[in-house]
């Protein structure tokens, strides 16, 4: 809608919208100052000038002023007019943020070359899932090749821009006939690398990717049709000690345990490696029986004559006195 009339910029977008993105209707002038804007949620409203993206506003009401679009008063040099300034001569478009699923990418004919079936060509086809999570950078992307934005021309050229992507890493790797014909993993794992290092910097996460069909020429075809499907490698990949550690604890161990203590090396001055005793341990945890002290044995009664018996045998005795 115009909000020229209104004043306000409230389009009734939400989350079945189906475009990537919806170019909003302004006054020929550009934006008026003081209208009231209502950005709905999963959307960013932003703000443009000859393929420059300005100032971005994300979910919930805004009144556009000098404060709202700085970047836009900066980059057109309109503080000086701020004083009588009405409308900031730009563009905007409102850009749908959530997600997109089971896209289909499809390739134009792919000539390949493989040892035993010769040259061939094929077209594949498959599914993806895309979210943009930059804004600034999708549009941005989208300049350089767009001159005059649409919702039809933005979501053209960026589709075909996963086909193409998707095309070159097929060409490129040259994947031999019976790995296409079995629609081998490693082919969707490769595009799914090349299209998330090449769509990141234009601000947009694609996950999913899946190969669903090949094409082949029916001389080809009919050669791979004669072919067995090869059985899944039911080896397992990396960390698989790893994981099955994690499923499989090690069992607790009932009963008493010793620990080993070995004997040093030859010469060693101390005959044990450790300073310590072997030690018997009892997972019980069970605190040992205190023994109880054993009663003091009370002393005999000596008379006076075994008294003076003892002190006699304690008397001391010279060794060097010869008897008389």
């Amino acid at each position: 809608m115009c909000f020229c009339k209104k004043k306000i910029i409230a389009p009734k977008l939400n989350i079945n919208n189906k475009e990537l993105l919806v170019v909003q209707k302004l006054h020929r002038k550009g934006i008026k100052l003081g209208t009231k804007l209502v950005v709905p949620r999963n959307f960013a409203f932003v703000v443009f000038k000859n393929g420059k993206v300005l100032d971005v506003l994300k979910q919930g009401e805004h009144t556009l002023s000098a404060q709202t679009l700085p970047k836009a008063i900066k980059r057109l040099n309109l503080y000086s007019k701020l004083n009588k300034l009405k409308f900031v001569p730009v563009s905007a478009c409102f850009v749908y943020l959530n997600d997109f699923d089971e896209v289909v990418w499809q390739t134009k004919k792919v000539e390949l070359e493989d040892k035993k079936y010769g040259v061939f060509k094929i077209s594949a086809s498959g599914k993806y899932n895309f979210r943009i999570i930059d804004e600034e950078k999708f549009l941005s992307f989208l300049f350089s090749d767009i001159i005059e934005l649409s919702s039809e021309n933005s979501a053209e050229m960026f589709l075909s821009s996963i086909n193409e992507a998707a095309q070159k890493v097929i060409y490129e790797k040259n994947y031999g006939a019976e790995k296409l014909y079995f629609k081998d993993n490693q082919i969707s794992k490769d595009i799914f690398s090349k299209l998330t290092d090449s769509f990141h910097n234009a601000g947009v996460s694609v996950s999913g990717i899946t190969l669903e069909s090949v094409e082949f020429p029916s001389k080809t075809l009919k050669e791979l049709e004669k072919l067995e499907k090869p059985k899944e490698s039911n080896i397992a990949e990396t960390s698989a000690f790893e994981n099955w550690q994690k499923g499989n604890p090690n069992p607790e161990k009932k009963g008493i345990q010793f620990v080993t203590i070995e004997p040093a090396k030859k010469g060693s001055k101390n005959f044990f490696k450790e300073s310590m005793p072997p030690y018997f341990f009892n997972n019980d945890d069970e605190d040992e029986e205190i023994k109880k002290p054993e009663p003091k044995k009370k002393s005999k009664w000596i008379g006076p004559i075994e008294q003076e018996k003892i002190e006699k045998s304690k008397a001391f005795v010279n060794l060097n006195e010869t008897d008389n």
